[in-house]
């Protein structure tokens, strides 16, 4: 395990910070929150910090102009309070209008793959493999066993799959924050993804897209992809449905799910991950809960195919430079203007 460069931070700022690099490769920043999470914003927080983390990576920018994530936040499980919680403290927080989330520890995994690196015959592949470690572990085989522990214990757990990362999320009450994260790591470390569980995720992928596809944001970015140069990444369907991820001649679905296990082995490598922990543990407990369980997950060689310098700007087009009159589904009115800038990772700091 190494040090990395630490934050900076302002004055004002009370929480302690810790920039990890395990032996297996996988960036960590730690953040030690004295004032115990105020309200749900640490999951956000937590997102904002892994930019940090990634960008201080050298590594060659890629073309993401203006596309926004290509999924909408998929829904949860409604909040539970925990059940061991005292009848005084939880009577005590309802009346105050407060929830348990005030309280919550909280974490944040990204992965450095995603829509772009879906296989051309299988188009949101990056997205089934996000729905599909959920669906158990070696350790923990139970389907919804972490979702379950999450929210048994007062928190909530999300995933989105964009262009060149996959983001899961989760908040929990501290003192069962090390549980959650054991099962949290078992999605990376070995994740079961049994043909059984392969129907009913696709049927929630295919949900997902069919509710997406009344929406106008959603139907604007459709345009924009539609007008990118044959070939680049950015025209590609990141979402997927049961259409598109299908292999014909393969009725058991035993071709698909050696082709996801493969992706998962080649792409979900801790080499490829940032993390990022904040909890009113002391940074040394986090430190020793990271390492004990986190270690485990499997590194690699880079995969190839993964530079896109040589391709043309995506936007670098005369479609690009047009008026695109767009009937809503929705009651409204509105004229959206568009630029398209170059990455900005390289000059991040």
């Amino acid at each position: 395990m190494a040090t990395m460069e630490q934050p900076l931070k302002s004055e004002n700022d009370k929480k302690l910070y810790r920039s990890l690099r395990l032996d297996n490769g996988l960036k960590v920043l730690l953040i030690h929150d004295p004032d115990r999470n105020h309200g749900r914003i640490a999951q956000a927080s937590l997102c904002e910090s892994m930019a940090s983390v990634s960008c201080s990576e050298e590594e060659e920018a890629t073309d993401n102009e203006l596309m926004e994530e290509e999924e909408e936040e998929e829904d949860t499980d409604a909040l539970e309070f925990d059940k061991d919680l005292d009848e005084e403290q939880s009577h005590k927080m309802k009346d105050k209008g407060k929830s348990d989330a005030e309280k919550l520890a909280a974490a944040a995994l990204s992965i450095r793959v995603g829509g772009f690196q879906d296989p051309e015959d299988l188009p949101g592949f990056s997205h089934f493999l996000e729905h599909m470690v959920f669906m158990g572990s070696e350790k923990y085989k139970s389907e919804n066993e972490f979702d379950d522990f999450v929210t048994t214990h007062g928190g909530n757990s999300n995933a989105h799959t964009a262009c060149e990362e996959t983001v899961f999320v989760f908040d929990v009450l501290p003192k069962y924050f090390e549980g959650a994260l054991d099962r949290f790591a078992q999605f990376f470390i070995s994740p079961l993804l049994l043909k059984d569980s392969m129907e009913r995720e696709l049927r929630a992928v295919d949900s997902e897209f069919e509710m997406a596809v009344p929406s106008d944001s959603v139907r604007k970015e459709q345009i924009l992809q539609s007008i990118v140069p044959p070939g680049h990444p950015v025209g590609k369907f990141m979402w997927g449905n049961s259409k598109s991820i299908y292999i014909a001649n393969d009725p058991d679905g035993s071709i698909l799910n050696q082709r996801l296990n493969e992706y998962r082995q080649k792409y979900y490598l801790a080499n490829r991950m940032n993390l990022v922990l904040q909890s009113r543990h002391t940074l040394d407990e986090l430190e020793e809960i990271v390492r004990k369980i986190f270690s485990a997950v499997p590194s690699g060689p880079e995969p190839p195919g993964l530079d896109y310098s040589h391709l043309p700007p995506p936007f670098d087009v005369p479609e690009y430079n047009k008026i695109y009159k767009v009937a809503p589904v929705k009651d409204l009115n509105e004229v959206e203007l568009r630029w398209a800038l170059p990455t900005l990772l390289a000059h991040y700091k």
